[in-house]
């Protein structure tokens, strides 16, 4: 299903209305995509979900890794739904999960460390050592499934293990205060009688009362609850991300206009907070965002706001219709643009959809490591990788294998592959921060970039069918 086929016709030749015009029209169309999800799950679907988790009255870490964690990876989640229901034969699902998890904990990482304002960004070893053992748990779930257990297909069964995983690691997150206390006791007594505190643990710094969270504080009671003596010692990958995604909203006035470009909040103007552009790109970003921000106002009640407070089940549901709308769209665009340059799906999934789908997540590092907050941004690179893969992947899998009661069809080749860089990535960024006492440099920042750079190239050669042996014989 293509609704750009059916409007354009097949391809870019003569059964195209616009042929190679439309180009640029397909192009943008995947771009203002990124753009409309972003907003979306920024502005109204985080807001909804944390009402949620305060009617359900979860605790902090079970609704960051379960409510909080939907909200940052929705466009992961939808993409790969999207493209599990409507694209069977050319699945680009695995691709943007695998891509963007390749994406995070190198760009994402990266960014975090340049953006810092230090030369040397120390990291909490307790977070960091939970989420990538589970992180590494899934990537290895992954591997088997791509290559041992059902080769070039997936039954139902492996998306349901992908999911009870994931509860695994909700169940920890429930018990994560408990953990990290018996944890750092465990090292307290190997290194006999050395502070655990004093074992690279640097603890995140706690929002001081002059902060632009505490002058800025939101009506929301659940932001309220969540905001108080927060600390990576006893909150999750999905918390860490939630306060990152209200402190782009809530700083956005004390950042200046360049914030107007990064956070998709200051796009509409907003009779008790926003204030109008004040820049020449402030403005150019304001009018862009403009008909989405607009379309999403007048659709989407925002229960962030007190007069909308008691329709947050009203905005949960309106916020996935236009998620899985701006999904479809996005994988549609960028699917017709691919078919018009005739790049492969594989190199679409893997490099456009996974650095798109990931903007939310990369805009919030960016702006929550220049207020000092990198190790945050870090911690959340990592945590959501998690979600995308076991529940990014696990859940359609799951969800549409057994409505089908078939198994789904699935191109592992070039996919295990990517997978094992992806556990040689984690192996190497692990080696990195240990060599260096549990912190990350600049250095270490910049390889990881490099890292990244590798991997498009692997990527792009191997989509082209490109060797040593046959170079001039590329399918380019």
């Amino acid at each position: 299903l293509s609704l750009m086929e059916e409007v354009d016709g097949p391809g870019c030749g003569a059964a195209s209305k616009l042929g190679l015009w439309g180009l640029p029209v397909w192009l943008l169309g995947t771009l203002y995509m990124f753009l409309g999800l972003a907003i979306i799950c920024d502005d109204y679907f985080v807001a909804s979900l944390e009402r949620i988790s305060t009617a359900l009255d979860l605790s902090m870490d079970v609704a960051g890794a379960t409510f909080m964690a939907a909200g940052s990876s929705a466009p992961e989640l939808f993409a790969s739904l999207v493209g599990t229901v409507f694209y069977p034969d050319a699945n680009p699902g695995p691709g943007t999960i695998v891509g963007s998890a390749i994406f995070n904990i190198t760009v994402i990482v990266a960014m975090s460390v340049l953006f810092s304002g230090v030369a040397v960004l120390p990291l909490v070893w307790w977070p960091l050592a939970r989420d990538c053992t589970f992180y590494a748990l899934s990537v290895v779930l992954l591997m088997l499934s791509f290559k041992v257990v059902t080769p070039d297909r997936i039954d139902w069964w492996e998306g349901l293990v992908f999911v009870l995983v994931y509860c695994v690691y909700i169940v920890v997150m429930k018990y994560n205060v408990r953990l990290s206390a018996w944890a750092m006791g465990a090292v307290e007594k190997k290194n006999s009688g050395v502070s655990a505190s004093n074992l690279h643990q640097v603890p995140v710094p706690v929002h001081s009362p002059t902060s632009p969270q505490q002058r800025r504080s939101t009506s929301s009671e659940s932001s309220h609850r969540y905001k108080e003596g927060e600390r990576p010692s006893s909150a999750g990958a999905g918390s860490h991300r939630q306060v990152m995604i209200r402190s782009v909203g809530e700083t956005r006035a004390d950042v200046g206009d360049e914030a107007a470009v990064s956070s998709v909040s200051a796009h509409v103007l907003d009779e008790e907070e926003d204030e109008p552009p004040r820049s020449p790109l402030g403005w150019l970003s304001y009018i862009v965002a403009l008909p989405l921000a607009t379309l999403l106002k007048v659709t989407v009640p925002n229960c962030a706001k007190e007069k909308w407070q008691s329709f947050y089940m009203v905005t949960f549901v309106m916020s996935l219709v236009w998620i899985g709308i701006f999904s479809f769209l996005m994988v549609d665009f960028a699917k017709k643009f691919g078919n018009c340059c005739q790049i492969p799906n594989d190199v679409l999934a893997l490099t456009v959809l996974a650095a798109g789908t990931s903007v939310p997540d990369a805009l919030a590092s960016v702006l929550v490591a220049r207020e000092g907050e990198g190790v945050m941004a870090v911690s959340n690179a990592v945590g959501s990788n998690v979600f995308d893969v076991l529940i990014g992947l696990g859940f359609p899998w799951f969800a549409v294998g057994a409505a089908r009661a078939a198994p789904l069809k699935i191109s592992s080749t070039g996919l295990f592959m990517y997978t094992i860089f992806l556990l040689a990535v984690l192996v190497a960024f692990l080696g990195m921060i240990k060599l260096q006492s549990w912190s990350i440099t600049r250095g270490s920042g910049i390889l990881l970039l490099l890292m990244y750079g590798v991997f498009l190239i692997i990527a792009l050669l191997d989509a082209y069918q490109c060797t040593p042996n046959n170079l001039s014989w590329c399918k380019l």
